[in-house]
């Protein structure tokens, strides 16, 4: 299915391959001819200006860039053929590279329209499918959609933790201000952080524009949860901590149960 259709910065503009031009269909209503593009090492560049929410052809004498709101952006020439969006494994493999190299565009997919619409994510967790529902602040296993876990677990460098029990297949949040060990036949899971899982919720919940979002933070239909070892994390520290703690506490307790004892023995024979 052809869509025809890319984000650049925070905007979504239409390739009009028989007008020869890119349209804008959001904030930025431009219309722009192809050939105003600077055309230079298999790139169109083109400037976004963060403030003003629109892109300028590039000129050489436009330099230098606001540090603050212009963003160079190169576009491959590939996007401007007009055959492109008939082979969807090369649209991809153009927004994978426009990733990997910071260029803020993201051709339309079919996953990212599905997003935009709506559509929750999923991730995979030792083998079971989960929905990620940013507004709910929850992830729900598909088979099982009973079953559910609240987002209360620990952030850890922009990503979570969750604790998963191998003997029942079941997904267990963390209390950074209980936990004291790693049970047996549990492993810890490590999950990228909500915007890279879920942009368009994230973004709806920050009052921000998803489409936006979308070019720092592509849609993944499909993710993966990983196996990390202890020592990859802070849940060392925690749990260190909370046995100190805990270990405290006793003895205070303790203390104060032989004082009692004391006092009542005191009474006793006075």
């Amino acid at each position: 299915m052809e869509y025809n259709q890319i984000i650049i910065g925070s905007e979504l503009y239409e390739l009009d391959y028989n007008t020869q031009t890119l349209i804008g269909l959001t904030h930025d209503k431009s219309i722009i001819p192809f050939h105003f593009m600077l055309k230079r090492d298999g790139c169109r560049i083109v400037i976004f200006d963060k403030n003003l929410r629109m892109i300028i052809p590039y000129r050489d004498q436009y330099e230098p860039l606001h540090p603050t709101y212009d963003k160079l952006i190169k576009i491959d020439d590939e996007v401007f053929e007009p055959t492109l969006f008939n082979n969807v494994e090369r649209v991809k493999a153009l927004n994978k590279r426009a990733l990997a190299s910071g260029n803020l565009y993201q051709l339309m997919t079919g996953d990212i329209l599905l997003a935009l619409r709506g559509k929750l994510p999923q991730i995979n967790i030792e083998g079971e499918d989960y929905v990620v529902d940013v507004k709910l602040c929850e992830l729900r296993k598909m088979s099982k959609p009973w079953e559910r876990i609240k987002d209360s677990f620990l952030i850890y460098e922009g990503g979570s933790l969750f604790l998963y029990d191998t003997y029942i297949r079941k997904l267990k949040s963390i209390d950074r201000n209980e936990i004291t060990c790693i049970p047996e036949g549990t492993v810890i899971i490590q999950i990228p952080s909500r915007k890279i899982i879920n942009p368009v919720g994230e973004a709806i919940n920050n009052g921000m524009s998803a489409v936006g979002y979308l070019t720092e933070y592509p849609f993944q239909s499909k993710l993966i949860g990983k196996r990390v070892s202890i020592f990859e994390t802070s849940l060392g520290a925690y749990i260190k901590m909370n046995l100190e703690r805990k270990a405290a506490e006793k003895e205070i307790a303790l203390r104060k149960r032989e004082k009692q004892l004391i006092q009542d023995t005191v009474e006793v024979y006075s």
